[in-house]
C-alpha cells in the first residue's frame, strides 16, 4: 500500500515504517473527526508516550521506528486526532496531547 493511497473517500493509508518494512496506519475521517489506526507505533505505553525516543527490541529498524513514532505522535497531538492501536491501555482508543517532555495518552 502506498502512503496517501485512498482506500475509500474516508480512509487513507499513512506510512509508518520502522516496526516492520511497509508498516502502515490508516486515517479514517468522518463528520469532521479523525481516527488514526496506527498498529505498532507504541509498544510500552507507560514508557514511550513520555519518552518516545525509547526504541523497542522487536522493531525491524529502531531508528526509523523512533522517527515514525515522533512524527505520528506529533501529528495526532497537533491535529486532535483520536488514535487506536495495539498495546494501548484499555479501551485501546484515545487522544494524544503534548506533555512537558513527551506526549500523553488519554483513553476515551
Amino acid at each position: 500500500m502506498d502512503p496517501g493511497q485512498q482506500l475509500s473517500a474516508n480512509i487513507e493509508a499513512v506510512a509508518a515504517p520502522g516496526h516492520e518494512i511497509g508498516h502502515t496506519g490508516f486515517r479514517v475521517t468522518s463528520g469532521g473527526e479523525t481516527l488514526l489506526v496506527w498498529g505498532d507505533i507504541v509498544h510500552v505505553p507507560s514508557l514511550q508516550f513520555d519518552r518516545p525516543e525509547v526504541a523497542w527490541e522487536f522493531d525491524a529498524d529502531q531508528d526509523q521506528a523512533r522517527e515514525t513514532r515522533l512524527r505520528i505522535l506529533a501529528l495526532a497531538a497537533d491535529n486532535a486526532w483520536c488514535v487506536a492501536g495495539a498495546h494501548l491501555d484499555s479501551p485501546g482508543v484515545g487522544r494524544i496531547s503534548r506533555g512537558e517532555t513527551g506526549f500523553r495518552f488519554e483513553p476515551l
